[in-house]
């Protein structure tokens, strides 16, 4: 277990992969200290792509994990409990697969989102589809994980599109 004795550093402006032994196995507790945070600015918005796999986070304030105006993001067998928001992404594309989020407890960060129904203090797993053109078609796979014991304003599973696109083929939020 690697227990954080400060904020871990934000990730500006590049791509991540962020890969352990497995969840269980590589294990960062974040004593309340920010947890993975990826963050494009001052970059340009969703050509970033972050991974997440294989280990587990745990005591985190804010999120144990956020990636913000992201392209694609994976979390793949990734455990993340015991924090504030959970998991937050914004992004075109999102996977999480193989991944438990649970127990996590906000009601004192609100969301990245002001002016809209995202800025409630969400725990569990937030994402906000950003396609980065009105022609994008935006998506979700959620697949073989498990959400639950978040609590919150808006617990468990938030989804939402974040803006506006040109199409109407918006129905590829997929869970399994």
């Amino acid at each position: 277990t690697i227990t954080l004795s400060a904020d871990l550093p934000a990730i500006i402006n590049k791509s991540v992969s962020i890969i352990g032994a497995g969840k269980g196995m590589t294990i960062i507790d974040a004593d309340g200290h920010t947890g993975f945070l990826a963050d494009p600015d001052p970059g340009p918005q969703a050509t970033l792509d972050h991974v997440f796999k294989d280990f587990t986070i745990t005591g985190a304030s804010i999120a144990g994990i956020a990636a913000l105006s992201s392209a694609n993001v994976t979390i793949d067998n990734v455990e993340v409990h015991n924090s504030t928001m959970g998991v937050y992404i914004q992004a075109t594309h999102v996977i999480v697969s193989n991944s438990t989020i649970t127990d996590n407890a906000n009601s004192t960060f609100p969301g990245m989102m002001p002016n809209s129904d995202f800025n409630s203090y969400m725990a569990g797993l937030g994402i906000a589809l950003q396609p980065v053109d009105p022609s994008d078609i935006p998506s979700i796979d959620i697949t073989d994980s498990i959400i639950t014991g978040n609590s919150s304003e808006s617990a468990g599973i938030l989804a939402f599109l974040a803006y506006e696109t040109d199409t109407d083929n918006v129905d590829s939020i997929e869970f399994h």
